[in-house]
């Protein structure tokens, strides 16, 4: 069995049930691996919001006359939104947490649910 290199021990954890290793990805690397696999306008079409997915849109926060909204990608590939009256901003976890009334660290949990990437580590719970 050959040895993991630094960058697979600071990305892994392993935990040993009975004969077998399960391998799981720290929090981080699952966190930007689920973006990849679930990024903010799917998410937001999959939460009933795929109207609001766009770079000028009524906001889905609030009852909104004038398009506030905004949902953009940055340079690195990245998805944010931003209410510009005022609602909030960030990325796919504020949304959720956000659009499901949630603390972020439940909305962490929901989004990598959500994009098949959780399952619990006896040292998580």
């Amino acid at each position: 069995m050959r040895e993991c290199s630094a960058a697979e021990k600071r990305n892994v954890q392993q935990m040993v049930c009975g004969t077998r290793t399960i391998k799981m990805m720290d929090y981080r690397h699952r966190i930007e691996e689920s973006k990849k696999r679930l990024p903010l306008p799917k998410l937001m079409k999959l939460q009933g919001d795929a109207d609001a997915a766009f770079k000028i849109a009524p906001c889905p926060f609030h009852d909104d006359e004038n398009p506030s909204f905004s949902v953009w990608r940055s340079g690195r590939g990245q998805w944010f939104w931003k209410c510009h009256a005022g609602c909030g901003q960030g990325d796919e976890i504020d949304y959720l947490a956000m659009k499901l009334g949630m603390e972020k660290g439940e909305a962490i949990k929901e989004f990598l649910q959500l994009a098949g990437l959780w399952w619990i580590n006896k040292t998580e719970v």
